[in-house]
């Protein structure tokens, strides 16, 4: 879907449950152009993916526009 411009992504995190080809298509993401979090081995899943998507969402600072807050969390201060 990337490469047809299906959809656009500023980066990937690939960290599925351990199922057959899961080590190929870890290095097949690595192998990219993209921004990709991959773990090594066959652990992953739902779990780990809110884990890095919170730690993510807490290390981004609060952007603030006319109409909306975009990012924000509890220990940033809306500005504006």
């Amino acid at each position: 879907m990337i490469k047809e411009k299906k959809v656009e992504v500023d980066a990937i995190i690939g960290v599925p449950v351990g199922f057959i080809n899961v080590l190929e298509s870890k290095e097949a993401l690595l192998a990219t152009d993209l921004p990709v979090m991959v773990n090594e081995g066959r652990k992953g899943g739902s779990t780990l993916v809110v884990a890095i998507i919170n730690a993510i969402i807490y290390q981004m600072q609060t952007i603030v526009t006319e109409d909306y807050v975009r990012y924000s969390t509890a220990l940033n201060d809306k500005k504006g």
